[in-house]
């Protein structure tokens, strides 16, 4: 049980790489004193090839994964208590996967990318959002646009906003395979906006 009130719960930090966590429970703070989010899980300035299993990760964000690469996260729950922060976020992070995984916020993103975040991997998981805001958001997020990232079996939901929203030049994605649930007058199951090439297969909308 890793727990900080004041700050991140686990924090692997730059060349922190090959290392294993599981089946454990890490808490971060909510919003910090520079207003940002410390995440349950944050994996800072390029961690790569390190594996989270059977774990629980709450905080300002769920887990956050900054710049690394070829990392995993599987059969866990990443929650956020933030307004509008994702339980999972991959910020310019490419080549990571999460496999058969919980990510939410009932008042913010289940799952975002932002800055350049490419051919990361959902698979056989859960996205809920609420709020007003996104399930699963692809925006540059002050950054580059977010390409070539995959989502496939898994469901997205949203009692309040919409359920996957792709904007600002975010490029080449798919969703195979998947439902997209949301309710809410006025709200949108799948949103693009200036954004090219991305692909819906055989899922339902």
């Amino acid at each position: 049980y890793i727990i900080n009130t004041p700050g991140a719960g686990a924090f692997l930090n730059g060349s922190a790489n090959f290392n294993t966590i599981t089946l454990s429970t890490m808490i971060g703070s909510g919003t910090a004193p520079n207003g940002t989010s410390n995440p349950g899980l944050y994996l800072y300035s390029g961690p790569s090839n390190n594996t989270v299993t059977f774990s629980y990760m709450r905080g300002g964000m769920g887990a956050m994964i900054l710049g690394g690469s070829a990392n995993a996260i599987s059969q866990s729950t990443m929650v956020s208590v933030n307004a509008g922060a994702p339980g999972m976020n991959f910020f310019g992070s490419v080549l990571n996967t999460v496999t058969g995984s919980y990510m939410f916020n009932a008042n913010g993103f289940g799952l975002n990318f932002q800055q350049s975040a490419n051919s990361n991997t959902i698979s056989q998981s859960t996205m809920v959002g609420g709020g007003g805001y996104a399930a699963v958001n692809m925006a540059p997020g002050g950054g580059g646009p977010n390409s070539s990232n995959l989502i496939t079996g898994s469901m997205i939901l949203n009692p309040n906003g919409n359920g996957v929203s792709i904007s600002g030049g975010s490029n080449s994605n798919t969703i195979s395979l998947s439902t997209i649930n949301i309710q809410g007058t006025g709200r949108r199951a799948l949103y693009i906006s200036a954004s090219s090439s991305n692909s819906i297969e055989g899922s339902y909308i």
